[in-house]
Order: C-alpha cells, then structure tokens, then sequence
C-alpha cells in the first residue's frame, strides 16, 4: 500500500516554506485535515470489519 498524503497537505507546507501563510494558521490546517483523515480512516475501517463479520456468519 502506498502512502500518500492527505490532498492539500503538500500545498500548505509548500505555503509555509515560501513564507506565504504562516506557520500557526498552516499548522491549525494541517490539524484538520489530519483529522478529517481520521475520520475517513475509520469509516472506512467500520465498513471492511461489518464485510469481514458477514463473511464470518455466512462461513458458519
């Protein structure tokens, strides 16, 4: 599985870099967007765990 980082999240560090947005308003949107991440994560983790339980009751 490849990694890759969260859409926008290259974008604002490149922003803060180049001295475009500064580094607490850059930080706060790096912090929402990690978790917004989160979230997706773990609905996405709820629906392959409710798809491995019903293969399991379909096993039984």
């Amino acid at each position: 599985m490849k990694l890759v980082p969260p859409r926008g999240a290259e974008s604002i560090m490149k922003a803060i870099a180049d001295g475009h947005l500064p580094a607490d308003v850059g930080r706060s949107l790096l912090e929402g967007i990690g978790t917004v991440q989160r979230i997706k994560e773990m609905a996405e983790l709820e629906v392959r765990l409710a798809e491995l339980e019903d293969k399991l009751e379909g096993a039984a």
